[in-house]
Parts: structure tokens; C-alpha cells; sequence
């Protein structure tokens, strides 16, 4: 009879660790990020020195550090839920897991480069990848059968962030229209 009881203590308190863990992870989940990104009206003069000219596109603010961070928990196998923009200029949920591009050994050497990706919890055949390097996350997205793309431009001493869709970029002639 004591051998029950232990087991069925030691299996209440795995169950119970158990959940709290899992718990803890769909707290990690919920949890939304809009506020990482910050729609700004910046235009381009189309003098800057950009090796293309996204025709249409939207520019965004990013709080990187906090973007960082919201990214750091991710493994291969635990996602996190990051909000990234989009060219119609909402921003959406996608779910990320990190994609090791590197050895562990570089990895450990080159910290700030790291790799994600993941889908749109409301449509899972939309991908998209992130990079990270030097604090700068670079993006690619397949979604409704475009693809689009999330790229630095260092603008005035800040970073901002062009989103645009890849037909949209035509020659380094085009003429630049922001769409706010």
C-alpha cells in the first residue's frame, strides 16, 4: 500500500510539473508583440543607395532589442509567436522555431547570427524565415503564393525597415511611391 501511494504522489507531481511547464510555454505563446513594430510615414527620396527600388512598399520602426528577446527562447522544437509586418501594412502572428544554420561551435562564436522559421498559425502553407546579424533581422515570407520581404535601410542615423513584395521590385531606376 505505501508503494501506491509514493507512485501515485511521484505521478501527481510529474503531472503537475508537467503542466505547469506547458503552461508556462502557452503563456510564452500568448503573448502578442504588435508594439515591436511602428508604422512610419518616412519616405524615400529615391537618391538613397539602395542596390533595388521596391515600387511600393511600407516602412516600419523596430524595437530590435525587444525583438531579440522575444526570439532568444525559440528552439527547434519550442516555438515562440513573433508579429512581423506585411506590405498591406498590418502586422500578423507567425510562429518561430530557431533553424540552426551554424555549428554549435560557431553558434557559440558568432552569437548575434541566428536563423528562424515558421507559419502562420492561420494558414500553415505561409513560411517565412528570419535572419538575425549584427542586431539586424532581415525576413523572407511566402504567403497567398507572393513573396515578400523584410529588409534593413539605415535612414538619418536610425534603422527603419522596408516591406515590400518581391514583384514590386523592378530596376534601380523605378521610381520609389510609399503607399501610406
Amino acid at each position: 500500500m505505501k508503494k501506491f501511494w509514493s507512485g501515485v504522489f511521484l505521478l501527481s507531481v510529474t503531472l503537475f510539473n508537467q503542466a505547469a511547464y506547458a503552461g508556462k510555454g502557452k503563456q510564452q505563446q500568448a503573448k502578442p508583440t504588435p508594439w515591436l513594430w511602428k508604422r512610419t510615414t518616412i519616405k524615400l527620396s529615391g537618391n538613397e543607395n539602395l542596390p533595388y527600388l521596391p515600387e511600393r512598399y511600407k516602412v516600419f520602426e523596430l524595437n530590435k532589442d525587444s525583438l531579440l528577446r522575444v526570439l532568444k527562447p525559440a528552439t527547434a522544437t519550442f516555438p515562440v509567436t513573433v508579429w512581423l509586418p506585411l506590405p498591406e501594412g498590418q502586422i500578423q502572428p507567425f510562429m518561430q522555431v530557431k533553424a540552426s544554420t551554424l555549428s554549435p561551435a560557431l553558434e557559440n562564436k558568432y552569437p548575434d547570427i541566428r536563423a528562424y522559421k515558421g507559419t502562420d498559425p492561420a494558414d500553415q502553407t505561409s513560411i517565412v524565415t528570419l535572419e538575425t546579424n549584427s542586431g539586424n533581422i532581415t525576413g523572407y515570407m511566402q504567403r497567398t503564393g507572393k513573396e515578400l520581404f523584410i529588409t534593413p535601410y539605415r535612414l538619418q542615423q536610425r534603422w527603419v525597415y522596408l516591406v515590400y513584395y518581391k514583384n514590386a521590385v523592378k530596376n534601380k531606376s523605378s521610381h520609389l511611391k510609399n503607399n501610406t
